[in-house]
């Protein structure tokens, strides 16, 4: 799978999950989730060959996992991020 074919089936599977998606046009689309009990936006980056949780790499080849695999990495990603901020 190609970069620009495994970034559009992690676009679909986020705005299927109810995440607020960017115009595709911009020169780096984002997708936004408002995580309700963490204040703030966690947004992800669609930058050329690289995705970026707010502004870090998530470190993941998306060319070699599976969509749910990488949807699943973002979201523990978010999660361990969130709950570092209480300790």
């Amino acid at each position: 799978m190609t970069y620009k074919q495994a970034k559009q089936a992690i676009w679909n599977a986020l705005e299927a999950e109810g995440w607020e998606m960017s115009r595709p046009s911009l020169k780096v689309p984002h997708a936004t989730y408002t995580n309700y009990i963490h204040a703030g936006d966690d947004r992800i980056w669609f930058k050329p060959q690289a995705l970026y949780l707010n502004a870090h790499s998530l470190h993941i080849d998306v060319r070699a996992h599976t969509t749910e695999q990488v949807v699943a990495y973002i979201h523990r990603t978010i999660e361990s991020r969130n709950e570092s901020q209480y300790f």
